[in-house]
Formats: structure tokens, sequence, C-alpha cells
């Protein structure tokens, strides 16, 4: 498993809290978007697979914002 943590930040210019929503796509298995903070985090599978996935944030005035990402997971590689 590979630890995994990002933040996605979002200012509102209007200053109002912003909220996340996992909207399109799937997060790679064991990490969990925070929607109060915007943090990604968990244990990742210690494989290689690309995953792409689609965020909102949206204001407290329902205004939004959408981003897709891509995440490449690279497993770790052993030597003996």
């Amino acid at each position: 498993m590979i630890d995994l943590k990002w933040l996605l930040l979002l200012k509102d210019p209007e200053g109002t809290k912003v909220t996340y929503q996992l909207i399109g796509g799937e997060l790679p298995p064991g990490v969990k978007l925070d929607s109060g903070t915007g943090i990604l985090k968990g244990l990742a599978p210690n494989t290689e697979d690309l995953f792409t996935f689609t965020i909102r944030a949206l204001d407290s005035h329902v205004k939004y914002a959408d981003h897709v990402f891509k995440m490449l997971i690279r497993g770790i590689e052993y030597s003996s």
C-alpha cells in the first residue's frame, strides 16, 4: 500500500466556505475525499494504474468549479 495525501485548495473570492464533491470517475481504492477540507488521503493499492476523476468545488452561493484530475499510482518495486 502507498500512503498518499493531496490537498485541493480553492479560495472563494467572496470569502464563503467551499466544499468538495467527487462528481465523476473513481478515486483509487482506499483513498477518500474529505468534503470539508479538500484533502484526498488514504492507502492506495501497490499497483500501477491510472485513475481519472472529477472534483467539484462548491461555495455557499451554489457557484462551482469542476476540474478533472488524473492520478497515476505506481507500485513500489522491491529488490532482493
